[in-house]
C-alpha cells in the first residue's frame, strides 16, 4: 500500500499540473496513468496564447516556446477558399500561440511534475475507490506489479474523455460524447506559415476541419464534429468520411500521411456535470471543460488543475476534504467558465445549419462586423456578444433573411433535441414497428417549436410542455402517414414511406397509433400543469384536428376547372396548414395558463404564417424536384395561377398533371416558371409572412422568434 495527501489519476495536462503545484507546494502526491509515457495522444496539439500563459506559469516556456512551432493568427476558409484571417489578440495572453504534439507536451508536463516532488507510477489503470468507513480513501489500480492500493486524503480524476472511475464515484451517469474528432500526421505539405488553417466543411457543421503546422512541412489534420440529433455511430462514420475528403484536397496534394489516423471523443458539457464530492475532484476533460465552440481543452485543463491544487491545498491544512470545503472549485469554476460555454453552445446550434454559415462566410467579405463576431467568438471567448453581432448583420440585409431566420431558430436546438429524445423514448416502448420509430426520430421538430412558442409567450417554462409539444409531434407524424397512403408516396423523412415497407393496412394502424400515443403522451401534461389546462390543450388540438380532416377531404376531392381557384385553394390549406401551425401555438399557450386574448393573437398570426408556409411548400415541389421527378399530383397555387393566366396549352398540360397522366414533369416546372407562378406564389408567401410578423409584434415574450419564423415559413429551402 502506498499513502500520499493526493493521488492524481491521468497525467495528461490537467492532472500533470495539479500534481506539480500541490508538489511544488509541499503536499505528497502520488500520480498514476495507464500508460507509459512519452505516449500519442489525439488531439489538435494547438496551444492557445492563454494555454502558453499557463505554461510559462508553470515553468515550462523555454521548452513550448523551442519545441512548438508558432502561429499568430487564424485562417478561416469555405470550401477551400480563404475568406477570413483573424489575428489573435486576448487581452490577457501573449500574441502568440503554438502547435505543439501532445506527445512531447505531456510527456514534459509529467516528468516537470516529478521533479517537484510528485511520484509518477505509469501502467498503472485505476479500478475502483478504497472505501473506509463508507467515505473514499484513496483507489485501488491495476498496473505492472498487480493490483496496487493507495491510502489518500483526496482524489483528482483527470482521465480526459473516460469516465469510468467518475461514473463509479457516483459522479455521473453513462452519458455519451457531445462532441468527436479524429486527427493525423502529414508531411511534405506545401505553403504552411504561422497560421492555423480552419476549413468550414458543410458536412460537418457545427464542426470544422483544420490544418495546424507543426513545422513549415508538416502538420496535424483533423476534423471534428458535433453529435446531436444523430447517433455517435452516425456521427463517427460522417466523420471519418470528412476525414477522407480533407486528406484527399487539393490542400493536401503531394502530402503524405505518417502514421494511423486516431479518433477520439470530446466532452464539452460542462457546466451540466459535477466536479466535485467528498474527498474528490474532477479536471479538466473529465469535468467536460473542451470548449464546445473551438475543441480547445488544454488551457481549462492546465487552469483547472491548478485551481484543484489551490483547493485541496487549503482543504488539507484544514483537515476537512468533505464536498462542502471542495465546492469552492467548482464554483470558481462556474464562476469563471459557465457563461462562456453556454455562450458558445448556443452559438454552435445557431450556426450549425449550412444555410446560416454560408450566409456569415459570404458577408465575412465585406462586413467586418462578421470578422469581428468570430474573433470575439473564437479568441475573446465572448460569443454572446458574437451572437448578438452575427444576427445584426443577418438582419440587416434582406437577401439573408432566411439564414438570419435559422440563426435565431436554431437557438431552440437544445429543446427540440430534448423532445426528440423524449419522443423516441416513449415511442420505443410500444411502437407496432421499429420503422415508426425510425421516422420520428427524424422530423423538424416544428410544431414541438411552435407549442414552446406559444409557451413562452404565455410567460410559461417550456420545461414544462415537453409531453405537450411531443404529443403535437406525434399527431402531425400520424397526419404525413395517412397522407402517404391517400398520395401513394414512396418515401417520407429520407426513409420509404410505411405504406411501401409494411402495406396499406399497417401503415394506417401505425398512423392511428401515432394518434393514440400523442393523446397519451399530451396527458402526461397533467403531472406538471393543471388539469384544467391540459384539458383546454385537448380540446385546442381536437378542434384543430377536426379542421385538418376537412381540409384533407376537400384536399383529396375531385377537382374540376370551376374549382381549381385560389378561394378553393384557400379554404384547404386554411383547414390543413394554418390550422396545424394555429393549434400548436395555441396549445402550448394554454398549458402556460395563457388568456384568450393571448390565443387570439397566436391564432391569427398561426392562421397566416401557416398559409404563407404551405405556399412555399408549392412551391418547393416544382423548384427542388428529386432525380426520380416524384411530386404530389394535387392543385397548388403556381398551378392555380398558370391555370388562370396561361394559355389553352399551359391549361391542358395542368390538366394532364392532376389527372396522373404520363409527362415530364420538368417541362411543367418549367412553364410554371415561364409564366411567373413560382414568382407569383413566392410573392404570395410572403405577403402573408408579413401579414404574419404584424401580427407577431402584438405578441409578448417571442415577437422576434415568431418573426423568424414567418421568414423561415415563406423562404427556405427545405
Amino acid at each position: 500500500m502506498i499513502h500520499c495527501d493526493v493521488v492524481i489519476v491521468g497525467a495528461g495536462p490537467g492532472g500533470s499540473a495539479a500534481a506539480y503545484w500541490l508538489a511544488r507546494s509541499g503536499a505528497d502526491v502520488v500520480l498514476l496513468d495507464k500508460a507509459h509515457f512519452p505516449r500519442s495522444k489525439p488531439c489538435g496539439d494547438g496551444l492557445t496564447p492563454r494555454a502558453v500563459r499557463l505554461l510559462e506559469d508553470i515553468g515550462l516556456g523555454d521548452f513550448v516556446h523551442r519545441r512548438g512551432h508558432a502561429f499568430t493568427q487564424v485562417c478561416v476558409s469555405h470550401h477551400g477558399e480563404p475568406q477570413a484571417s483573424h489575428t489573435l489578440r486576448a487581452s490577457d495572453a501573449p500574441g502568440v500561440g503554438l502547435v505543439l504534439p501532445r506527445r512531447e507536451l505531456d510527456d514534459a508536463l509529467c516528468r516537470h511534475a516529478a521533479r517537484a516532488g510528485a511520484r509518477f507510477l505509469p501502467g498503472y489503470a485505476a479500478t475502483e475507490p478504497r472505501l473506509h468507513a463508507g467515505c473514499v480513501r484513496g483507489l485501488i489500480a491495476e498496473g505492472p506489479a498487480g493490483k496496487l492500493e493507495v491510502e489518500s486524503k483526496l482524489i483528482i480524476i483527470a482521465t480526459g474523455a473516460s469516465r469510468a472511475l467518475s461514473q463509479t464515484l457516483g459522479l455521473m451517469g453513462g452519458d455519451r460524447p457531445k462532441a468527436l474528432a479524429m486527427r493525423g500526421y502529414v508531411e511534405g505539405i506545401a505553403d504552411l506559415d504561422g497560421s492555423l488553417e480552419v476549413y468550414v466543411d458543410r458536412e460537418l457543421l457545427p464542426g470544422y476541419a483544420w490544418v495546424f503546422p507543426t513545422s513549415m512541412r508538416s502538420a496535424n489534420i483533423g476534423v471534428g464534429i458535433t453529435v446531436n440529433g444523430t447517433g455517435t455511430q452516425d456521427a463517427g462514420r460522417q466523420m471519418r468520411r470528412a476525414f477522407e475528403r480533407l486528406l484527399h484536397s487539393s490542400r493536401l496534394e503531394g502530402a503524405r500521411l505518417t502514421g494511423k489516423p486516431q479518433g477520439y471523443p470530446l466532452r464539452t458539457d460542462f457546466p451540466s456535470v459535477p466536479c466535485c464530492a467528498d474527498g474528490v475532484l474532477v479536471v479538466g476533460e473529465a469535468a467536460g471543460l473542451v470548449d464546445p465552440l473551438t475543441g480547445e481543452g488544454i488551457a481549462l485543463a492546465l487552469e483547472s488543475g491548478q485551481l484543484a491544487a489551490e483547493v485541496s491545498l487549503n482543504a488539507l491544512a484544514a483537515h476537512d476534504c468533505s464536498k462542502e470545503r471542495l465546492q469552492t472549485y467548482e464554483h470558481t469554476l462556474h464562476e469563471r467558465h459557465a457563461a462562456h460555454f453556454r455562450g458558445a453552445q448556443e452559438l454552435m446550434d445557431r450556426l450549425s445549419d449550412p444555410q446560416v454559415m454560408d450566409a456569415c462566410i459570404h458577408y465575412a467579405r465585406k462586413d467586418s462586423r462578421v470578422r469581428r463576431a468570430f474573433q470575439l467568438a473564437v479568441v475573446d471567448e465572448r460569443p454572446h456578444e458574437s451572437i448578438s453581432l452575427l444576427a445584426d448583420v443577418l438582419g440587416s440585409n434582406r437577401e439573408s433573411l432566411s439564414a438570419q431566420s435559422l440563426f435565431v431558430l436554431n437557438a431552440y436546438r437544445p429543446l427540440l433535441d430534448e423532445c426528440r429524445k423524449y419522443i423516441v423514448t416513449h415511442v420505443s416502448q410500444d411502437a407496432p414497428s421499429p420503422i415508426v420509430i425510425d421516422l420520428v426520430s427524424r422530423g423538424k421538430m416544428l410544431r414541438a417549436l411552435l407549442v414552446f412558442l406559444g409557451c413562452q409567450a404565455a410567460h410559461g417554462d417550456p420545461s414544462h410542455v415537453l409531453a405537450g409539444a411531443a404529443g403535437m409531434e406525434l399527431v402531425h407524424a400520424a397526419s404525413l402517414v395517412h397522407d402517404d397512403v391517400m398520395d401513394d408516396a414512396r418515401s417520407r423523412r429520407g426513409l420509404p414511406a410505411l405504406h411501401t415497407t409494411l402495406g396499406t393496412a399497417r401503415a394506417i394502424v401505425c398512423g392511428d397509433y401515432l394518434i393514440a400515443k400523442a393523446f397519451r403522451l399530451l396527458a402526461e401534461s397533467r403531472v406538471i400543469n393543471p388539469a384544467s389546462r391540459v384539458v383546454d390543450a385537448f380540446i385546442i388540438g381536437a378542434e384543430s384536428g377536426v379542421r385538418v380532416c376537412a381540409g384533407q377531404f376537400h384536399d383529396v376531392s375531385t377537382w374540376t376547372a370551376e374549382t381549381l381557384n385560389e378561394t378553393a385553394y384557400d379554404r384547404v390549406i386554411a383547414d390543413k396548414t394554418a390550422a396545424a401551425i394555429s393549434g400548436a401555438l395555441k396549445a402550448g399557450a394554454a398549458l402556460a395558463g395563457g388568456d384568450d386574448a393571448l390565443l387570439r393573437l397566436l391564432a391569427s398570426y398561426g392562421e397566416c404564417v401557416g398559409r404563407a408556409f404551405q405556399v412555399r411548400d408549392d412551391i418547393l415541389e416544382f423548384t427542388q424536384l428529386g432525380a426520380d421527378g416524384a411530386i404530389d399530383r394535387k392543385p397548388s397555387l403556381p398551378l392555380i395561377h398558370a391555370f388562370a393566366s396561361g394559355g389553352a396549352k399551359a391549361r391542358d398540360i395542368i390538366r394532364d398533371f392532376l389527372a396522373g397522366r404520363p409527362m415530364d414533369i420538368r417541362q411543367l416546372a418549367r412553364l410554371l416558371n415561364e409564366a411567373g407562378s413560382i414568382a407569383y406564389a413566392q410573392a404570395v408567401a410572403e405577403a402573408k409572412a408579413e401579414e404574419a410578423i404584424q401580427h407577431a409584434q402584438t405578441i409578448p415574450n417571442v415577437a422576434a422568434v415568431l418573426e423568424a419564423f414567418a421568414h423561415y415559413a415563406a423562404m427556405r429551402n427545405q
